[in-house]
């Protein structure tokens, strides 16, 4: 749920966990990628945020750039007596390309600190995926899928009840 993008709080709730216990599972996830892959997540975190700032950096001053202003000559003369000048001046806006890859830079920016929302993942039809995978009709797999959703909350309300003294 984590690597989907699911926030510590869906993932409590949906476990039927406390958040500290989810934090746990996450550090601990962390530390077995870095023991498994060699790699600091932290200083490869790092080294990732630096490229999105360079890219933004880069974006943002090629959009600066693009904002300038074009003289155009005036070729007729009685044109340019009426005017009162050689050339036309317009104004560019910047080329809009750059300031989209500006807000890709901080979607992505967000993305690697984990500030954006969970993402809804529509569980029900990943079931009907699986039972059709499997030759079975997806929505008696659903159903089963409830039925066993709510064996294990009883199970566990059962087993969190107080018991009485012996």
């Amino acid at each position: 749920m984590y690597l989907h993008g699911a926030s510590r709080e869906t993932i409590s709730s949906t476990l039927g966990i406390a958040i500290k216990t989810v934090e746990t599972y996450i550090r601990m996830s962390h530390m077995s990628w870095r023991d498994t892959s060699g790699i600091d997540m932290d200083q490869a975190m790092g080294e990732q945020l630096a490229k999105i700032a360079e890219v933004e950096r880069e974006s943002w001053q090629a959009w600066k750039d693009s904002k300038r202003t074009v003289s155009i000559p005036i070729p007729q003369p009685s044109l340019r007596q009426r005017l009162r000048s050689d050339a036309v001046r317009i104004n560019l806006p910047g080329d809009p390309a750059f300031l989209a890859i500006v807000l890709k830079c901080i979607d992505r920016r967000c993305r690697v600190l984990g500030l954006d929302g969970p993402h809804k993942i529509d569980i029900t039809d990943r079931v009907r995926q699986m039972a059709i995978a499997a030759g079975m009709d997806p929505y008696e797999a659903v159903e089963e899928a409830r039925r066993v959703i709510d064996e294990l909350h009883r199970d566990r309300q059962v087993d969190s009840e107080p018991r009485g003294r012996a």
